[in-house]
């Protein structure tokens, strides 16, 4: 729980918050256009200053072309390869090649006085991204450099622990860096996603459960604000003002701490922000609307959904006071059909190879394979009851990445062997 002074500063915050933002309504309905702003930089830089108030930063954002020409050829050479049957094909993932298009773009930032962010899609790349993140930014020539940062979604389970890795990280460093606190927009495919190969779900079930999460890692990045810079980006005005209320108890700096919203969404929520004297940056995608329509209907479903705090205040008129309230759980009754218990019978799930100790795991297995066939192709036999048979026709199999090497000569089963097998199982039975 929070200290008293910290609730108070909290109450007081969403009382100023909540009366500057809904004295007026808000359109309900926006366009493409007022989300994706422009097809290219140039175009959209002098509406950037057009629409600025206060002096307010806006963060150019491309959306990419997934048809673009170095897509098509990234994935022409993977396929080609694949065809071969090379076994040192390139993978999409390499971190080595990703490094290489960053460095640019982190020298032309650091040149041009601009910050860094990298965004987080998918939990299947997360760990990744970080690893990737981390490596770039402890290079030498980017190690002193503090306008970078990374994006944490707080709807993950593992975000505590990711938060308590960063900061260890970062004061190893010796040079802050900027971690951007956002909800998280994948919470449908995520789940879909998990259940159906059979994995355990990454995100929070219940929205509140993802608002505590939110709370709780924006109070663990301020209090390491020596080594991690906080900056908020969500609509709900009770998380913002859970971030004040946190940055004046420690006593932080204003200008350390920035709010962060997205364009098209909420304008009397950054006039309200930025009314009571908070930094406010606004994300500002720009690029081709045809391949923006994913970030559009990601803005649709936010805008839409029932827990959504922008329709709850200007298009349900909720009170206030239940829309600033603390997140906690709603008194429901209890699920009726409980879920299956260990006890049942369920397929094994394929690993998941976004944990990293399951792609340890494989690269093990791989190599003890390759040393097993430099002997020379392995015999493989039927078996009954624990006891080999020769089997009968013989034939050979290849490694389907190196189509030269022979790795197994298999030994067919005869239909006496299949009917010896059934009677074997049938004593078996109970």
């Amino acid at each position: 729980p929070l200290p008293r002074n910290i609730a108070e500063h909290e109450r007081e915050w969403c009382e100023r918050l909540a009366a500057h933002c809904f004295r007026e309504p808000a359109r309900a309905t926006q366009t493409l256009t007022e989300f994706i702003h422009g097809p290219a930089a140039d175009r959209a830089t002098p509406r950037t200053r057009e629409l600025a108030w206060d002096l307010v930063p806006r963060l150019l954002a491309l959306c990419p072309d997934p048809t673009s020409e170095s897509r098509r050829k990234s994935a022409h050479r993977t396929t080609a390869a694949a065809r071969a049957g090379r076994l040192a094909a390139p993978v999409l993932s390499d971190p080595d090649r990703v490094l290489a298009r960053l460095r640019p773009l982190w020298r032309l930032a650091r040149d041009r006085g601009a910050q860094v962010h990298v965004d987080m899609e998918s939990h299947a790349t997360k760990d990744l991204t970080f690893d990737i993140f981390k490596h770039i930014a402890t290079e030498d020539e980017f190690r002193d450099w503090p306008h970078c940062g990374v994006v944490v979604q707080c709807y993950l389970h593992e975000t505590p622990r990711d938060l308590a890795m960063l900061a260890e990280w970062a004061r190893k460093r010796g040079t802050p860096v900027w971690i951007r606190l956002v909800k998280g927009a994948y919470w449908d495919y995520e789940t879909i996603h998990a259940r159906a190969a059979g994995w355990p779900v990454p995100v929070w079930a219940e929205k509140w459960q993802t608002d505590a999460c939110y709370e709780a890692a924006t109070t663990f990045v301020m209090e390491h604000a020596d080594v991690l810079r906080p900056a908020l980006g969500s609509h709900n005005l009770r998380s913002l003002a859970h971030g004040m209320a946190v940055a004046e108890h420690l006593g932080l700096d204003r200008r350390g701490v920035e709010m962060q919203m997205l364009h098209g969404m909420g304008d009397p929520e950054k006039e309200a922000v930025t009314a009571a004297g908070w930094r406010m940056r606004v994300y500002m995608p720009y690029g081709q609307l045809v391949p923006g329509m994913a970030y559009l209907v990601r803005r649709l479903l936010e805008n839409s959904s029932n827990d959504s705090f922008l329709r709850a205040g200007f298009v349900k008129h909720v009170p206030p006071e239940m829309l600033l309230a603390p997140p906690r759980a709603p008194a429901v009754a209890p699920d009726p059909c409980p879920p299956p218990t260990a006890d049942e019978f369920c397929n094994e799930p394929l690993a998941d190879f976004a944990i990293e100790a399951n792609r340890r795991g494989m690269e093990r297995a791989v190599a003890q394979a390759q040393a097993a066939f430099a002997a020379g192709p392995v015999l493989v036999t039927p078996m009954i009851a624990g006891v080999r048979d020769p089997g009968g026709e013989r034939f050979v199999r290849r490694d389907p990445a190196d189509h030269g090497r022979a790795i197994a000569e298999v030994a067919a089963a005869s239909a006496e062997t299949a009917l010896r097998a059934v009677d074997v199982a049938h004593e078996a039975l109970p």
